[in-house]
């Protein structure tokens, strides 16, 4: 194969393994059909596109049928379109019972894009797909929105404000549709297929992620004007060790079918209906991934900063604070025995918070200290001298930042008294002003801690804000008891990491917590240390129980958000009369003391 100067230009400018910090999946064994050549067909075609609504008279599929025919009688095992192209349907529906009745007469496998109605207010970009028998065996939806209208910063964040669902369908329509939440891959009984839709094709982490999920073969459909970039697809092949198919609609181009290292095997002309179909030979692509030097000298270590929400304002430019907002920056890091190295994290996480014009920086359950019992054995040896030293530098940073700072760390009583579980609220003038002792502690915390009986609130940019930690999520009267106090959002710091494995944790807080915001129509951002194995990644919760933004398990990050954000879309509140909590409770599990040092919220490390 002749490699052009061309490519290898655009090749170099793409900085080859800065892909997503996903560890490499095992990869299964590949399906063994007879033969490892698969003939492809490719179809450039138009049809409905973005803004259409349905109209009388309009039959797409009858434009469809012929050319899975003709792919049959080439030989052909699967036939591709384009997005959008059926419009919005149902389905199943009248249109997809012809395209099945189709696949099944033909024995083909079929890809072609459509607006899937869910429902009356929800629809996705969908491609699905029918497998030989005509069966709508899977279906894909796509994760990243091409919207095309903004306002405010960053760009392209928000959606115009005062537009009704009407204006979105005809005018910006993925800004309202329900996205995917997966990149998977499909089994076809030749391989495995990865399959991404126009705008995804722009993130190169999607590309790598069905990858290494073992995709052997990526469809990429498209509709849009121009063509679809050959270098994407090149670059693609040739890095992640796929064999690729694109589809465009016919006012655009680059409707191609291409192999391992950066072979184009055919393509359709621009701006015209065609036709292309090509051989795949996928003994190359699987040759190419057993031994491929680029999976086994990956260092997804150095990769997190990918893996980390694009949702904060750019760190090398200080952002605005909102006046009538309150902006709570939240931080995940490997929470550990060192204290030093957690207070690096903290310093470096406040001049970020600070950059992103937050008012606030939250951080996780015992975030300076480390965590008893999984961090270390106890505090029999703990350095408490230089838990106070950084304690203070922080507060010192703090101040000189003009932030808050809710710091998760451990409180000293005396030598004979059990340290408390604290969060200290650190106000902007570098001050401990209050601190919150865990209530709740689970045997585990017992064994180490001695528990806390006080809530604390505090009233910051017009915002009440409460203070939690790790199992008072597990006791409902916490959240009740808040909600009695005015309390709008809870910044709930965890420490469920460093963990053998799955188990319930896995769901339990991201229920948990977002059920907790909807019984007492409050907020929360529910924080956790990355150290892995972390059993989730912080997240905000709406009174709505929805999750407004979360991010990655097990990778550090910053996660930025504004109170109050109002609900999600199509969203409501659950709960018109929040449950109370009884006179008599206790906001005790484990045993308090009456130390002077615990009674006084403002008292030293």
């Amino acid at each position: 194969m002749k490699h052009s100067v061309d490519f290898f230009a655009v090749y170099a400018a793409i900085v080859l393994l800065s892909w997503s910090s996903l560890a490499q999946a095992d990869e299964p064994e590949s399906a063994k059909p007879s033969s490892q050549v698969v003939k492809i067909s490719a179809v450039q075609i138009s049809g409905y596109d973005k803004g259409d609504l349905p109209r009388d008279g309009v039959d797409v599929v009858a434009t469809l049928l012929p050319y899975i025919d003709r792919a049959k009688k080439d030989g052909a095992e699967l036939v591709v379109f384009p997005e959008y192209l059926l419009g919005h349907i149902s389905v199943p529906g009248a249109e997809t019972k012809r395209l099945s009745a189709s696949a099944a007469a033909n024995g083909v496998y079929v890809i072609v894009g459509c607006w899937e109605v869910i429902d009356e207010k929800n629809y996705a970009n969908t491609a699905l797909i029918f497998d030989r028998q005509g069966k709508i065996a899977a279906k894909y939806r796509k994760t990243h929105a091409a919207v095309d209208h903004f306002e405010g910063e960053p760009a392209w964040s928000r959606p115009p404000s005062g537009k009704d669902r009407d204006w979105f369908l005809r005018n910006d329509p993925e800004w309202t549709m329900r996205r995917g939440v997966d990149l998977p891959v499909f089994e076809f009984d030749f391989g495995r297929v990865g399959i991404l839709t126009c705008y995804d094709g722009w993130f190169p982490e999607s590309f790598r992620t069905v990858s290494l999920k073992g995709a052997e073969l990526i469809v990429w459909i498209n509709s849009r004007r121009g063509s679809v970039e050959e270098f994407i697809v090149k670059s693609t092949m040739f890095q992640s060790h796929v064999a690729m198919v694109t589809t465009n609609q016919a006012y655009g181009g680059g409707t191609m079918i291409g192999n391992v290292p950066a072979q184009i095997l055919a393509r359709c002309p621009a701006g015209e209906e065609a036709y292309i179909t090509a051989d795949v030979d996928l003994a190359k692509v699987r040759q190419a991934r057993k031994f491929s030097r680029n999976f086994q000298q990956r260092r997804p270590d150095l990769y997190g900063a990918l893996a980390n929400t694009a949702r904060t304002p750019d760190h090398t430019s200080k952002a605005p604070r909102p006046a009538d907002k309150l902006r709570v920056a939240s931080c995940q890091f490997p929470v550990s025995a060192d204290i030093a190295s957690n207070a690096r994290w903290i310093r470096k996480y406040l001049e970020r918070a600070k950059r992103a014009g937050a008012h606030l920086l939250h951080t996780s359950e015992s975030s300076l200290s480390g965590y008893a019992g999984s961090d270390f054995d106890n505090f029999d040896a703990f350095n408490w001298d230089l838990l106070r030293r950084e304690t203070q530098a922080l507060c010192e940073l703090a101040k000189r930042l003009e932030l808050w700072l809710v710091l998760g760390s451990a409180h000293y009583l005396d030598e004979e008294t059990k340290p408390t579980n604290c969060l200290y609220l650190i106000d902007p003038a570098g001050q401990i002003v209050d601190r919150y002792d865990k209530s709740m502690c689970t045997l585990g915390d017992q064994r180490h801690y001695t528990a806390g009986n006080r809530l604390v609130t505090r009233d910051i940019q017009g915002v009440k804000v409460g203070l939690a930690i790790c199992y008072d999520a597990c006791w409902p009267q916490v959240y009740a008891a808040y909600q009695e106090l005015g309390t709008t959002v809870m910044l709930h710091s965890f420490y469920n990491a460093r963990g053998r494995g799955a188990n319930c944790l896995d769901v339990l807080t991201e229920r948990q917590v977002p059920t907790r915001c909807a019984d007492n129509r409050m907020w929360a951002v529910a924080n956790n240390s990355s150290a892995p194995y972390s059993h989730w990644a912080t997240f905000v919760a709406r009174p709505d129980a929805t999750i407004a933004q979360q991010l990655h398990k097990d990778q550090p990050g910053l996660l930025v958000h504004d109170f109050p954000d109002g609900l999600s879309e199509n969203g409501w509140y659950h709960n018109e009369q929040p449950m109370r909590a009884r006179g008599d409770e206790r906001f005790t599990f484990g045993t308090a003391s009456k130390n002077p040092r615990q009674t006084d919220g403002t008292s030293q490390p």
